[in-house]
């Protein structure tokens, strides 16, 4: 069904029916608008109100065919429900006739539906297996009976907790005992307990060894990422259980990583630094070109500094030469007290000296 034309402000109505007027060969849509628009803020008020009128009766005019079209959309899929319900009423009543039929299909269907919830991932150790088998039927009887959309929080006692516990106690055991995927129990326990008990507010912790704590904690997670992966890669029923202990371990890392950030609110890292990681660079390269952009700017200032200093020793000694005594009396001011006339006649004397070298070396 074809869409109902928009609707138009008063403007574009008032420029459509006068476009010819203001077109002229060699110009653009947006010359040809440009023109319009002049022309329409000349225009008085009585004016641009008749064609406010018109884009009120075309806005009508949209939301009547709107209205229109979707009653009628309204009623095609009304015909449409119609005859789906035909042809439902038609299929129960085939369905009545077959009722005897589809007894014997509705048990087998049944039976084998059973079959399909009765059915549980194997655990990861065969030893454990049935323990497994047992706490999950016992946890789905009490998800289908106590959690229900009326109750849900109303019940958190889980009567399954006694075997859970056994099967928890049965991982524990194989997982000391046979280490899959290179998993050592009592490292791990001892990774999140170390972890866990780190202290982000220590007042004697130096600059050098929280560096070294943070480069730790960033080495073990991507390590443990790495294990992940090569679970995930290799999914089978029973990489599960390791698969979840991967994902918890990644968790503490995470919570370890936000207790350190607080040792580093005084670290600040530059802006320009971020741009050579997204290159894909070395970070010494920036400290290098950091380097050497510091080098040459010393270099700069120390060739300024060695600048005035001669002009300085030029410019005293043209001063010597017209009024000695005014310069041997700054001379002596400007240095230490207890510096002589013979003293400031020397500083002078040294003055000139190297206002004399350099004149020579420019020469």
């Amino acid at each position: 069904m074809e869409e109902p034309k928009p609707a138009q402000t008063s403007f574009f109505l008032w420029m459509n029916e006068n476009r010819d007027r203001f077109y002229q060969p060699g110009m653009t849509q947006a010359d040809v608008a440009k023109a319009a628009g002049e022309e329409w803020r000349r225009m008085s008020s009585s004016e641009k109100a008749k064609w406010g009128e018109k884009s009120v009766e075309d806005k009508e005019r949209y939301i009547h065919e709107m209205n229109e079209q979707r009653e009628q959309g309204e009623k095609e899929e009304g015909e449409e429900e119609g005859s789906k319900n035909k042809v439902q009423l038609n299929g129960e009543k085939q369905l009545l006739l077959d009722e005897p039929m589809s007894n014997q299909s509705n048990s087998n269907s049944q039976s084998q539906q059973q079959q399909r919830s009765e059915h549980f991932m194997s655990s990861v150790f065969e030893e454990c297996d049935a323990l497994k088998q047992e706490y999950d039927k016992c946890f789905l009887n009490f998800f289908k009976t106590f959690v229900t959309e009326d109750d849900r929080h109303e019940r958190t006692a889980n009567p399954c907790q006694q075997l859970q516990n056994i099967y928890h106690k049965c991982l524990e055991k194989n997982l000391k005992t046979h280490k899959p995927y290179d998993i050592d129990l009592d490292e791990l326990k001892k990774e999140v307990a170390a972890n866990g008990g780190i202290s982000s507010t220590a007042p004697d912790q130096t600059s050098e060894s929280r560096f070294n704590q943070l480069e730790r904690n960033l080495e073990l997670f991507q390590e443990n990422a790495r294990h992940m992966g090569v679970i995930a890669s290799d999914f089978t029923s029973k990489s599960q259980e390791p698969l979840n202990q991967k994902i918890h371990t990644l968790i503490s890392g995470l919570q370890v990583l936000d207790q350190l950030k607080s040792q580093f609110t005084d670290v600040r890292v530059p802006i320009e630094l971020l741009d050579y990681l997204d290159r894909g660079q070395n970070p010494q390269l920036y400290t290098k070109e950091l380097l050497e952009r510091t080098r040459q700017r010393n270099k700069e200032l120390n060739g300024k500094t060695e600048m005035y200093r001669k002009f300085q020793a030029c410019l005293l000694q043209e001063l010597h030469r017209e009024m000695p005594s005014d310069v041997e009396e700054y001379v002596r001011i400007r240095k230490p007290s207890g510096m002589n006339g013979a003293a400031a006649g020397n500083a002078v004397a040294n003055s000139t000296m190297a206002a004399e070298e350099t004149q020579h070396a420019m020469e």
